[in-house]
């Protein structure tokens, strides 16, 4: 089993990615993950991935998928 660590960043404001709220996900999948790769835990999948980084320290791979802007009905 490999151990990842799944992140997703809501952006605030479109023309600022520096403002966003980090959401993380932990699971542990059967194989090595690679971008673009999608991941299911239960109900909950990632998203295509479009990073993936091995981690020796805490020994575990670093996936990112794509940044999202919520959308606001009336903004």
């Amino acid at each position: 089993m490999y151990k990842c660590l799944i992140e997703k960043r809501i952006l605030h404001k479109i023309s600022n990615k520096n403002d966003y709220t980090l959401l993380q996900y932990e699971l542990e999948v059967d194989v090595v993950p690679e971008p673009s790769h999608l991941l299911k835990d239960g109900q909950w999948y990632s998203g295509p991935l479009t990073s993936v980084i091995w981690a020796s320290d805490d020994e575990c791979f670093h996936c990112r998928v794509e940044d999202e802007f919520p959308f606001m009905q009336g903004y």
